[in-house]
């Protein structure tokens, strides 16, 4: 089977500034940074956490010519005198694939950007979720994970017993859905002036199954509602 794939646009900007009065061999030295960032389709800067580690290869005259970073800025920032060409490998979450880039550090100009095409796998799951609270992906829905009809009942009748649990219990269950890259990608397109509503059928299905595992682990799809007044005993079915 071919593993499902989203073209993704790497910005790569460079900036470089002259260190007055400092020379080595006779050229200028400078200071200059290199950063790696995500676009999203309307080319605006996003974060999505797809990568283990970006690797920076640098030219072997520098000390440490392997660097790794693991976490976002991807930034790396050196003084130099020469131009060369950098060497980025990007290994993705789970370790299922990588990508190599070579961007050119030049000082003709103070700052620029290139923009890179890149191929992201999301065949796991880890993966997948970060990408769909960025992106419109496809799925292969004869792979992928989906509740049954009789849990899909269940897990309604689960959410429905909510209002007999407690307040951690309700806690618990709000940090489990708004934790979800799906869904904190929604909220964060309203503004916080405004009242923001979700159905449960916007859910994806891999937050689905969480929802129903954490009901069915507390047992609060079996509750029920027949429950005594002013106390906080429940009886089960």
């Amino acid at each position: 089977m071919e593993i499902p794939h989203i073209n993704l646009t790497l910005r790569i900007n460079t900036i470089n500034t002259r260190i007055k009065g400092q020379y080595e061999g006779g050229l200028p030295l400078r200071h200059w940074t290199v950063s790696l960032t995500v676009l999203d389709d309307k080319r605006n800067t996003i974060y999505p956490k797809i990568f283990d580690a970006i690797t920076f290869y640098l030219h072997p005259s520098f000390s440490n010519h392997t660097r790794i970073i693991k976490n976002y800025p991807y930034t790396l920032s050196e003084v130099g005198w020469g131009e060369f060409d950098i060497r980025m490998k990007g290994t993705f979450l789970d370790d299922i694939g990588t990508f190599i880039l070579d961007h050119p550090l030049l000082f003709d100009n103070t700052e620029y950007y290139i923009d890179y095409e890149i191929q992201v796998p999301y065949h796991t799951k880890k993966l997948r979720n970060e990408l769909i609270g960025f992106f419109a992906i496809e799925y292969n829905n004869t792979t992928r994970e989906k509740l049954d009809d009789k849990k899909l009942v269940n897990l309604k009748r689960g959410l429905n017993n909510l209002k007999l649990c407690t307040e951690d219990t309700l806690t618990e269950v709000m940090d489990l859905i708004l934790s979800h890259p799906a869904v904190q990608n929604r909220v964060e397109q309203y503004p916080r002036t405004e009242d923001f509503y979700m159905d449960v059928a916007q859910f994806s299905d891999d937050l689905l199954i969480q929802l129903y595992a954490y009901l069915e682990e507390h047992d609060i799809i079996k509750l029920d509602a027949r429950v005594f007044k002013g106390t906080n005993k429940f009886n089960y079915l």
